[in-house]
């Protein structure tokens, strides 16, 4: 009898907290949606205390304003779960990798998630320790397979585009002036460091 209560109390514990995270998903989902609606009923309220306007012309600029918000809404929502595919997606292909330490450049896989990076991460995004370090990976590759021939060479290009794209977006780097950047003090220090150590203090 006390046995079958033990496991009941216990499925009783593992529901209530399946349900508190399920809620707690809820919650952060509720609190972006009502951010965006709190911005609508501001810019409605603005509209509404123009003394100028008729209300037949405030009722259409409201109606648009809610047009508005509402893509934006759709937008943000689509763009947090591409952004939440692709760590995946990268977290999946670094396990596959042979080297810790770095990326290779002249994979397919590689070249086709990092364009498709390049679409969805912002400045905000690639300030995250996670994808600075892909970027370290991707750089330390970069440099070991430079001037590499062979069918992969094209993949290779394709990852260095994309790169330089998400560097400077990131570190606000200037490649037009430092085409040599795979022997940059700079970036090895932004990049390499992080990952490998530094060998000045091993």
């Amino acid at each position: 009898m006390r046995r079958t209560q033990k496991k009941s109390r216990k499925r009783a514990r593992k529901k209530d907290r399946k349900d508190n995270r399920k809620n707690t998903r809820t919650r952060r989902k509720t609190r972006k949606a009502r951010g965006i609606a709190s911005e609508f009923t501001k810019k409605a309220l603005m509209i509404n205390n123009l003394p100028k306007l008729n209300q037949d012309t405030k009722r259409e600029i409201i109606k648009e304003i809610k047009r508005d918000d509402a893509a934006k809404m759709i937008q943000t929502v689509n763009r947090d779960y591409k952004l939440k595919r692709l760590k995946q997606e990268f977290t999946i292909y670094e396990r596959n990798e042979g080297d810790p330490n770095q990326l290779d450049p002249m994979d397919r896989e590689l070249a086709e998630l990092l364009e498709r990076a390049v679409k969805i991460l912002t400045i905000n995004d690639i300030k995250n320790k996670y994808w600075k370090k892909i970027l370290g990976k991707i750089y330390i590759g970069l440099h070991e397979n430079e001037n590499q021939d062979g069918p992969g060479a094209r993949f290779y290009n394709r990852t260095e585009n994309s790169f330089q794209v998400l560097v400077k977006r990131l570190l606000d780097y200037n490649f037009t002036n430092n085409q040599d950047y795979l022997r940059s003090e700079y970036l090895y220090n932004e990049l390499v460091i992080p990952i490998l150590g530094d060998p000045e203090t091993m």
